[in-house]
């Protein structure tokens, strides 16, 4: 089939205890045979990373893949990392590559990345998602298609199904970003599948700028798909773009407040028709979420984002006292002004364990009055080890405020490096 024979080779394996292999276009791989290196550079791993390749790299595949399914003396397999943009492999070998794959037991982490200008098939996301079925013992899969315009809906309920029947699965990172002809059946189906793997521990999914989220209301019952994850510490989730209802905001809200064991949460929202009632609700969850160490918030251009609703996100913020990281994006929300943001900064200085924090403002309606409550909390935050903070277009603070705020910060810390001010 396709071409291969299956049979294992009869090669001489010198012992040695290597853990990653990598192949990039640094590899000399006719030196390699020649010298005798080859076959015995290639099982001594346990993790395959597939990067450039010269002309030889069908053959360097075919005879790695060989290799490392067949030989006793070689360690078990156990990542795999592909970056497509990187390896300009033929549609052909691509298929090739999904059979040999198939054929290698207890592996652990599967890596696939596709790249804006790299066409991938529908029989290609098939033969995947069959393949996925036979890693019984796989733990962490990526999987990233940038514009992917050619996968159908079909296979993307395909893959999501192949998931949900790997119960040994702890991470999921998929990336959909702009696949344009997937729509709501497919997402629906996938957070469904998802949601039965109940012993997942992270999840970051990127449906960023999806054609079906887009263009007219949307609902996504995230309640009732991802509500059963109770083990779940991690959660990143981009929506940006996303045309929900009312009630597609209120049934993500009520699935956070599930997540009792979560450290980690990033929602991104950017350009969501998000009203005060949304930003209320989600609000609500969060304030429960109390064992959070990382915090990330995007809504960037959400227009209908204003004090009342930044000033209910901000009581709801008083109570995450154990966060370590936090990054808020109110940039282009332009009906935010001195009352949200000061709610906020007051928030945030009851975060006493407080490193690392990140606030974008781009564009805000922040005044003198915000940037005076800005300088108290960071010359009051002693733990803070990096600062962020973008004020580029508020036309309603002065530069000599904002260069009186970073001088007194770099007096007070005696360092240049911990505080960085886009104007």
């Amino acid at each position: 089939m396709m071409g291969f024979q299956d049979e294992p080779m009869n090669i001489h394996y010198p012992k040695a205890s290597f853990d990653v292999l990598k192949l990039d276009e640094d590899i000399d791989i006719n030196k390699l045979r020649k010298n005798g290196y080859f076959h015995s550079f290639l099982t001594r791993k346990s993790s395959i990373s597939i990067q450039k390749l010269h002309k030889n790299r069908a053959r360097f595949l075919k005879d790695s893949l060989q290799l490392l399914s067949h030989s006793k003396n070689a360690r078990p397999l156990k990542s795999i990392s592909i970056d497509i943009q990187k390896t300009p492999f033929t549609p052909q070998e691509r298929m090739k590559m999904i059979y040999f794959f198939r054929k290698i037991k207890n592996l652990t982490k599967f890596q696939f990345i596709k790249r804006w200008d790299i066409v991938i098939t529908n029989p290609f996301l098939h033969r995947l998602s069959q393949c996925i079925l036979r890693f019984s013992s796989l733990r962490e899969f990526t999987f990233t298609l940038y514009g992917c315009n050619e996968i159908q809906t079909i296979n993307c309920i395909r893959l999501a199904k192949a998931l949900s029947r790997n119960k040994t699965l702890e991470s999921i990172d998929l990336c959909l970003i702009g696949c344009s002809k997937v729509n709501i059946k497919g997402i629906q189906c996938l957070f469904s599948q998802i949601g039965k793997l109940e012993y997942l521990k992270e999840i970051r999914l990127d449906l960023s700028n999806l054609m079906c989220l887009k263009e007219k209301p949307s609902y996504l019952d995230f309640e009732k798909s991802l509500g059963k994850l109770e083990k779940l510490q991690k959660l990143s989730l981009s929506l940006s773009h996303a045309n929900f209802e009312e009630r597609g905001i209120q049934s993500l809200s009520k699935s956070l407040s599930h997540f009792k064991t979560l450290k980690t949460l990033e929602l991104g929202l950017g350009f969501c028709p998000l009203s005060a009632t949304g930003i209320s609700s989600l609000s609500e969850s969060l304030s429960i979420l109390t064992d959070l160490e990382e915090l990330s918030l995007e809504f960037w251009s959400c227009t209908n984002v204003t004090d009342e609703g930044v000033s209910s996100l901000a009581k709801s913020l008083k109570n995450l006292t154990c966060l370590k990281r936090l990054e808020l994006n109110f940039s282009r929300c332009q009906e935010v002004a001195d009352w949200g943001f000061c709610a906020i900064f007051n928030s945030i200085s009851h975060m006493k364990d407080l490193e690392k924090l990140d606030l974008f403002l781009f564009t805000c309606q922040i005044g003198e009055c915000g940037v005076s409550d800005l300088k108290d909390l960071l010359l009051g935050m002693k733990k803070l080890k990096s600062i962020e903070i973008n004020l580029g277009g508020c036309a309603l603070i002065h530069d000599e405020t904002v260069y009186d705020l970073k001088q007194k910060f770099e007096e007070r810390s005696g360092s240049k490096d911990i505080l960085k001010v886009h104007r």
